[in-house]
């Protein structure tokens, strides 16, 4: 019951809250809708100096796709830039969180 209820919100979310994006693997691909993100972090490393950070991610329900998302599948948001996925967690509610990185031709090829 309350995975049911969880799946609705989320279906609910990504509707209204997320864009198209696309998910490629092995010359594979899936449409879906996903919540894309850029979390900025900024760290001192104990020198007095910032480093900043970016963490693009993007959020989908895994009840959309039928594959599980893994390390370097390529993701393609409505704006046509690409990310490669990095790491892949679970939110223990049915969604899953995709960290990524900006692909690049020196880093996918």
């Amino acid at each position: 019951m309350r995975q049911d209820l969880t799946n609705r919100i989320l279906s609910a979310a990504t509707a209204r809250l997320g864009e198209p994006v696309t998910l490629s693997r092995d010359g594979v691909s899936y449409q879906l809708r996903g919540i894309y993100s850029e979390t900025h972090s900024e760290v001192d490393i104990d020198t007095g100096l910032n480093v900043t950070s970016q963490m693009p991610s993007l959020t989908i329900n895994s009840a959309d796709i039928s594959i599980d998302p893994k390390g370097n599948d390529r993701v393609t948001i409505a704006d046509g830039r690409t990310f490669m996925v990095r790491e892949t967690r679970a939110d223990g509610e049915g969604g899953l969180v995709l960290l990524m990185y900006q692909a690049q031709a020196n880093n996918y090829l």
